[in-house]
């Protein structure tokens, strides 16, 4: 019996966990086995539930392996027994304990004895990643295809856990075997990690692997095939952050620095750190600004990731190749892109003779815009040119979905796109003639005259007369 209940381990390791059962032989008839049998069976059945992110089975199909071993064993058998200890205390979540039951076995069996290199290779990946004796045992042994490849995850995990880079690997191994090669909680790490450094497809195929009970505790270690939006950036107006549809005030946002420095990559989307600290800290030595940019980017790190695990690397907010890079739609949007991708699309309507999609179009183009680009960093040198442009160029798109609202029969959204404009650009003769030209729309004529009355006012204060344009409209508001 003891081989049926170790095959689905070995299945499992060998990198085909499709093809493991989903139930594995119920604890009831494994406690009711042999020794033998309980002990091989509940460490097999402990390692699998554990890369499963199954915690609690883990942890009982362990503990009847523990009580079928007893007191006196064969070091091969107590090193198989902390295999299944120390999975089980990673896909727990408790690194250190893994790490001392390997410790604790060690100290006993030393790792040059062939029983501890067999034996720990029921759990390869957790034994090379958190001893450092195995790992030097097996980085100087000849290791097969299998382990060889794990070693490879082994490392790339080692990189993710200390927020380096994965490194560069021209042979990287199956997703089915990475999934399998150590508990779904490291897995989720390392499909994260894919996922920052461009690799999309290869992280979406690891994290689709993950068991369902491994997913739950590890949402954010599957960002990676979410279509929610989950952080949201504003900055027509003053700066806002929401996360989850929820605006976020929270203590740090307040510092104005944290604000800025997510309005500065917001704007850039991908942007080098020495821009970031000769925009943000141009008078201060490069010691010293450097130390303000890592306390500034601690804040709006936790801002964007409460949650996140100190060795696991950021998901929204990267750094790659010394360059601050945010994460794009659907995940994070930021307003000013959705403008434009709203300003463009009614563009295009407007090109092709769709009035009325034109005038959806540019009406979703308005939700987006708040007021002034970067109104709270007008006064900080880098913003100067992009808000002067930003801003023009958000006042032509409100005059033009004005227009295109007059020319689908919707004078009352026109009047309010032409105030929104002018409360952007109160020099705006445009957006007044458009209020004109809606208030005739409705039969108005006193609200047409009033409008007038408030454009003759601004052009007088200017100091010019008002175009051809607005007195066709002053004629008709006199019929």
């Amino acid at each position: 019996m003891s081989y049926q209940l170790v095959v689905p381990c070995t299945t499992w390791q060998a990198g085909r966990p499709a093809d493991v059962p989903a139930e594995l032989p119920p604890l009831p008839d494994l406690a009711r086995a042999s020794g033998t049998d309980r002990l091989w069976g509940g460490v097999a059945t402990a390692i699998v539930e554990a890369g499963r992110g199954n915690v609690d089975q883990a942890r009982r199909a362990q503990a009847l392996a523990e009580d079928a071993l007893g007191a006196t064993a064969l070091p091969y058998l107590r090193g198989m027994l902390t295999a299944a200890r120390a999975s089980t205390a990673v896909a727990a979540g408790d690194d250190d304990d893994a790490r001392a039951a390997l410790d604790a076995f060690l100290a006993e069996c030393p790792p040059t004895l062939p029983a501890a290199s067999r034996s720990l290779r029921w759990a390869f990946v957790v034994a090379y990643v958190l001893s450092d004796e195995m790992r030097e045992v097996w980085d100087a042994a000849p290791l097969g295809p299998l382990h060889a490849a794990r070693r490879t995850v082994a490392r790339a995990l080692m990189a993710v856990r200390a927020g380096q880079p994965l490194p560069g690997v021209d042979d990287w191994p199956p997703a089915p075997l990475i999934a399998s090669s150590a508990p779904g909680r490291w897995i989720a790490l390392l499909a994260n990690a894919l996922d920052a450094q461009g690799r999309t497809v290869e992280a979406r195929d690891l994290a689709g692997l993950l068991a369902p009970a491994a997913r739950d505790p590890l949402t954010r270690g599957l960002r990676v095939a979410t279509t929610e939006t989950v952080v949201g950036i504003a900055l027509f107006g003053p700066t806002a952050l929401t996360m989850h549809d929820k605006l976020v005030d929270a203590p740090h946002w307040r510092r104005r620095r944290v604000r800025e420095l997510l309005a500065f990559v917001a704007h850039h989307g991908s942007v080098a750190r020495e821009r970031v600290l000769a925009a943000l800290w141009p008078d201060l030595a490069d010691a010293d600004a450097r130390r303000n940019l890592r306390v500034t980017l601690t804040y709006l790190q936790a801002l964007l990731e409460p949650d996140r695990p100190r060795e696991q690397a950021p998901f929204y907010l990267r750094m790659q190749n010394d360059f601050f890079v945010l994460l794009g739609p659907p995940q994070v949007t930021v307003d000013v892109q959705q403008f434009e991708t709203a300003a463009a699309t009614a563009d295009a309507a407007r090109a092709a003779g769709d009035v009325r999609a034109a005038a959806d179009a540019y009406a979703d183009a308005l939700t987006k815009w708040r007021g002034r680009y970067l109104e709270e960093f007008r006064d900080a040198e880098w913003a100067t040119g992009p808000t002067e442009q930003l801003d023009a160029w958000a006042v032509r798109v409100g005059l033009q979905a004005a227009t295109a609202a007059l020319a689908a029969g919707r004078p009352e959204a026109a009047a309010a796109a032409a105030g929104t404009v002018l409360d952007a650009e109160p020099w705006s003769e445009g957006a007044y003639r458009i209020l004109v030209a809606a208030a005739l729309a409705v039969g108005d004529r006193a609200g047409a005259t009033h409008a007038l009355e408030r454009c003759d006012a601004m052009l007088g204060e200017l100091g010019a007369p008002a175009a051809p344009e607005t007195e066709i409209l002053r004629r008709l508001a006199a019929r």
